[in-house]
């Protein structure tokens, strides 16, 4: 606490030395940017079961350090997203967006949403049904409306009430369950769902549009068409890897040693990792898309695999053998190595390497620094 109430007096100084300073010169500084948040204070999910099954896991969020922000009763927590034209290519919001059930929400398939901005800088209760992010910000609606509100700190830019947005309540998406027509952003308005009369809002000018069942399915159809930025196929033991921008295609081939099953790619800060494993997912390598070892043939289990819609962060193998992870950089360097049993799930949660056999306990590591942070027994 000490070096941390230090650390945010020396910030406070600098920026008071560089307003000084924009002054003496002639020069302005309208916003001097925020420090980054400290990682402690980054919020992160954790899984803290009641049941016996993954599936039915419950999970809540705390601190990097290990701190309890919410306790583990919801059934979702994810990162606020959108896709524009392509629906392949995703956008994160920095809010975490958690998905509750009382026992009658079970029942009828339906959540009640709350939002907590990942620095942990603000959050709201239970009081939403539902939420979409958009270019414009988070769109969420309750009982009595819906709102349009700020990531960076959870205020409302534009309000509608459900007879503006020519609905009723009762059969939007977010209440009646029905995940096909979700509430989402198209590339260029905000689909509403197709409940007696498909509409569209322009969440600049506020306006609602009726479009036709069939118009609604030719703009999902071409964002479903539009291709992945990465795509990797096996074809044997050859493996063409395509890359798409905006300027045109190119692909590139590379053979393997071994016989796998399946191939992807995973890119963390924009660089790509092709990932190859065997059918029994107990053998795998990690390259390049010009087919460079960046991890070489592997004993192991690869668990490159985030949970809650985080980006990458490293390459973690378990050698269920070994009763061990080891956690790799993403130009494969070996970081760490973890304990883990045989039968335990490893993955990537947030920010954290999570290992858990989801019935008597949960570890959560640094896979920059190794460190446990903490672990909570079911």
């Amino acid at each position: 606490p000490s070096s941390r109430k230090e650390s945010e007096r020396t910030m406070k100084r600098f920026v008071t030395m560089l307003m000084l300073l924009a002054l003496l010169t002639g020069c302005t500084i309208k916003n001097p940017p925020d420090p980054p948040p400290e990682k402690s204070t980054l919020l992160t999910p954790y899984i803290e079961a009641s049941s016996e099954t993954y599936l039915n896991r419950f999970c809540g969020l705390m601190t990097i350090d290990g701190e309890i922000i919410t306790e583990a009763d919801c059934d979702i927590i994810s990162l606020a997203e959108y896709s524009d034209d392509n629906l392949h290519i995703n956008t994160l919001l920095p809010v975490w967006v958690l998905y509750r059930q009382s026992p009658q929400e079970r029942l009828e398939n339906r959540y009640s949403v709350a939002l907590y901005a990942e620095d942990g800088s603000w959050h709201t209760d239970f009081v939403y049904h539902g939420c979409a992010g958009t270019p414009y910000g988070l769109f969420v609606g309750n009982d009595s409306g819906c709102f349009l509100l700020d990531p960076e700190d959870g205020s409302e830019r534009k309000a509608w009430t459900w007879d503006e947005l020519r609905h009723d309540p009762a059969g939007f998406p977010w209440v009646t369950g029905d995940a096909y027509e979700t509430a989402q952003w198209t590339g260029e308005k905000l689909f509403l769902g197709g409940h007696g009369e498909t509409l569209m809002l322009d969440v600049e000018t506020g306006e609602v549009e009726s479009i036709s069942y069939e118009t609604w399915c030719a703009i999902q159809d071409k964002r479903i068409a539009q291709p992945p930025v990465w795509t990797a196929l096996l074809d044997g033991r050859t493996v063409t890897v395509t890359h798409t921008e905006p300027g045109g295609t190119t692909e590139t081939q590379f053979d393997l040693s071994f016989d796998a099953r399946y191939c992807f790619v995973e890119t963390m800060d924009g660089t790509p990792r092709v990932c190859v494993t065997n059918d029994a997912s107990d053998f795998c390598a990690v390259y390049t898309p010009e087919g460079d070892a960046v991890i070489p043939e592997q004993n192991g289990r690869l668990c490159l695999g985030s949970v809650e819609n985080q980006n990458m962060s490293c390459i973690p193998i378990q050698y269920p053998q070994e009763s061990v992870v080891k956690v790799y950089d993403w130009d494969g360097n070996l970081k760490h190595t973890l304990p883990a049993a045989a039968d335990c799930r490893v993955t990537q949660r947030g920010y954290l390497v999570e290992i858990t056999d989801f019935q008597t306990y949960a570890a959560y590591y640094d896979p920059e620094t190794g460190e446990k942070m903490t672990e909570h027994t079911f």
